[in-house]
């Protein structure tokens, strides 16, 4: 080399080496976060002595966990107030050690997230898709939490990439006001939308028609002809375009429909929530006659092997009826799902006051029904949303949910418990494409167990959580939860099914917060959440499958109680059935977060004031160390207050619009809720008779004997309808004594006979 190359050389070798200088220096609390604090890993050279092992730990602080037999790696735990840096140093300098290093944490590889390029999406508008968290008052006023509230869709669509092939795919039905507001039929392709994020491609096909355009196919027995991309049952022709008249608001099927399957990826609008695996078969419908019609198609379509496995209901039926419910209950024996929108009144639909069908049907129980309340932008219940503690069972996001409208390219915001149910159907729509011989049960109940738990949704949906993709896909069950501190260990197994089975079994699991929760493998193999302490936790579970597609996979947020009750429904002026007590030692106080909504007493007893959402916090020894979950107040009753909730008649009778149910409701409306007598009945019915009724429903010979025993009450409340209440009892008491009259009499004449 020359002299010229040589100093060229040089001077590379220093610039490289002034690099070093400019590497970021980690912050000491990035490092100490990097490595389990109180433990080192050591190994000692082969020819250390037993005696120079004890002395080196001796002089560095430390003492024997646990000796790793044939790496000949020692854990060693370190003395209080030791730090590990320092012990490190200690043993790294002994002769007698080979090496010395901190036991460093392992580092999870994020979960894969795949983003589309639509607009919509990029500029957060899709906010239910993919938002930031949001900053909530789990906890007392002191203490913040960040709580996720969209349904992770990026990360749910970067495990599809990896998991579901391109034939996974499944069909949502949306019985609504049609599809596309200027569609038309192509004989060469079928029913054309005409918006360009909803495609004749995103459409269920029924491939068969369109061999035979002009006439109906013999193949599908439907009767329909040219029935290629669904069906206007109000008009009863092929082309389902979206002509509202019947719908408030404007456009809503095709609103519906590209939430569902908008065009995934295609620089357009917005993106569907079906990643290109889901197809929207539109129905359009405008009664319960046409909604039979939709439902039967269904059902045809299913048995023929063209299976459309969701049905979306956006609207609500107010007198109830029983064609529709028996049409519902032929789908479920299909094996079709139907996602229902809780409805839009803000009201209780466990009390059945101005009923909400098919959403109320989940009281009969319909158990095909999933009853979807809606949440607002900050994850919170939406002050219009309808909701119930017993018949709705899970919220989705429906405030300002951005998707397609009028034109061929317009989108609009809405929002209203229609655009909730569509986000659950889709998720629905998924879990069957994954796994297409579930049942509706085992569909609903995954879609339940995959949902993000909201401590402040606890008490207003059965779940008290919130609809997650990404949970819902995940191999394992269930994804988030309750947990009080006194309760025995919370179980999570791992999925069976045919998307889970490739995962293997669990292998470690770390959680992000030790000192709320951690999970921990039982004697039997299983694995159980141990909580520790009031907070959230989540966890990160890796698997030990061959073909695992993920080798990560981080669990949605558990909450760890140290308040039981955790959530309440009182009236105003009435005091909970159950008090607040703390399930953690210590010196408990009670107070109310809003004390304009009610009180509670040092006891623990909350008392309803005014209408409204609050929260109970805890404080242990005059510390804040935990918050209840919703403590709803509704107004007192009132005249007309009242509606549904016969429940133990609704199963004997089979329908809350039985005849028999309907008399027993109208005695309770006219009579039962004028007095505070009849009030606290009816209150205590309400909060102690539905198990006792599923109990009924399920049983032949107990809906008989009920149905029996009930029939002198229904007699009764018939007269005092008709007669008056003490005309009513007037005739009752008469007929009671009748009897006793003869007897009477007729041993009176006994003892007058010779």
């Amino acid at each position: 080399m020359n002299r010229k190359g040589l100093k060229l050389f040089l001077l590379f070798v220093l610039c490289s080496a002034s690099l070093v200088f400019f590497i970021p220096r980690s912050h000491p609390g990035e490092e100490a976060s990097a490595y389990t604090p109180g433990e080192v890993l050591v190994k000692f050279r082969k020819e250390a002595t037993d005696r120079e092992r004890n002395r080196v730990r001796d002089r560095a602080g430390v003492f024997p966990a646990r000796r790793y037999q044939h790496t000949g790696i020692e854990r060693l735990f370190l003395s209080p107030g030791q730090g590990v840096e320092e012990a490190v140093r200690i043993l790294g300098a002994d002769p007698a050690v080979e090496f010395a290093e901190p036991n460093y944490k392992v580092l999870f590889d994020q979960m894969p997230v795949e983003t589309p390029d639509d607009p919509g999406f990029l500029s957060g508008e899709q906010w239910h898709l993919d938002s930031a968290p949001f900053d909530d008052l789990f906890l007392p006023p002191s203490i913040t939490i960040p709580v996720d509230v969209d349904i992770d869709a990026p990360e749910a669509w970067g495990v599809m990439t990896l998991t579901f092939g391109p034939e996974m795919t499944a069909a949502v039905g949306v019985l609504d006001s049609g599809c596309g507001q200027s569609g038309y039929f192509s004989d060469s392709t079928g029913y054309i939308p005409g918006h360009l994020d909803l495609p004749n491609e995103v459409l269920f096909a029924n491939t068969t028609e369109l061999a035979v355009i002009g006439s109906d196919s013999p193949y599908d027995m439907n009767t329909l002809t040219d029935d290629v991309n669904g069906w206007d049952f109000e008009e009863n022709d092929n082309t389902p375009e979206d002509k509202p008249n019947l719908f408030s608001s404007s456009l809503h099927g095709t609103r519906i429909s590209g939430i569902i399957g908008a065009m995934w990826g295609n620089g357009e609008g917005i993106a569907g929530i079906g990643k290109r695996h889901l197809r929207i078969l539109p129905l359009r419908i405008e009664d319960v006659a046409d909604i039979i019609d939709g439902i039967d198609y269904a059902i045809g379509m299913t048995r023929e092997g063209k299976p459309v496995r969701v049905l979306n209901a956006s609207w609500h039926v107010s007198q109830g009826s029983l064609s529709l419910m028996e049409g519902i209950q032929q789908a479920g024996e299909a094996g079709i799902v139907l996602a229902a929108a809780a409805g839009n009144r803000g009201q209780d639909n466990d009390d059945g006051f101005m009923p909400v069908y098919p959403a109320e049907f989940t009281r009969i129980p319909l158990t095909n029904v999933l009853a979807v309340a809606a949440t607002r932008m900050d994850g919170s219940l939406a002050d219009f949303s309808n909701y119930g503690e017993h018949s709705v069972q899970i919220t989705a996001p429906g405030e300002n949910i951005y998707s397609t409208a009028g034109g061929s390219a317009e989108y609009e915001l809405a929002k209203g418990t229609s655009f909730s149910a569509p986000i659950a159907a889709a998720v629905l729509g998924l879990v069957f494409a994954a796994n297409p011989e579930l049942t509706p049960e085992e569909a609903i109940t995954r879609v339940i167990e995959g949902g993000d738990f909201d401590a402040r949704l606890a008490g207003q949906v059965s779940s008290g959580k919130r609809v997650n993709l990404t949970g819902t896909l995940a191999p394992f069950h269930p994804y988030s939860g309750l947990i009080p501190l006194n309760a025995s260990n919370k179980p999570v197994f791992l999925y069976t099914d045919s998307a889970s089975s490739s995962y293997g079994s669990i292998i470690q699991c770390i959680s992000n917060d030790d000192s709320v929760a951690v999970m921990e493998e039982d004697q039997a193999g299983g694995w159980r959440i141990a909580p520790i302490s009031p907070g959230v936790a989540s966890f990160t579970l890796s698997f030990d499958g061959t073909e695992a597609p993920l080798e990560f996979w981080e669990t949605g947020p558990w909450r760890v109680t140290a308040i039981s009750p955790f959530s309440a429904t009182v009236r105003s002026g009435e005091t909970t059935e159950e008090q607040f007590t703390s399930l953690l030692p210590g010196s408990a106080s009670w107070s109310v977060m809003d004390p304009a909504i009610g009180s509670v007493d040092e006891e623990g007893w909350f008392t309803g004031r005014s209408a409204g959402i609050t929260r109970v916090v805890l404080s242990i020894d005059g510390v804040p160390v935990d918050s209840s979950g919703a403590v709803r107040v509704l107004p007192p009753y009132s005249d007309g207050d009242g509606g549904g909730g016969c429940f133990i008649a609704t199963a004997a009778f089979g329908s809350p619009l039985e005849p028999h149910v309907a008399v027993l409701r109208e005695f309770r409306d006219r009579y039962l809720v004028k007095n505070r007598a009849g009030r606290a009945f009816v209150s205590f019915y309400y909060r102690h008779s539905p198990p006792l009724a599923d109990l009924i429903a399920s049983n032949r010979f107990l809906r008989a004997l009920t149905r029996g025993a009930l029939l002198p009450a229904v007699a009764f409340s018939g007269l005092a309808l008709n007669l008056g209440f003490p005309t009513a009892l007037s005739i009752v008491i008469l007929f009671l004594a009748m009897p006793v009259w003869i007897i009477y009499l007729i041993r009176k004449k006994g003892k007058l006979s010779p």
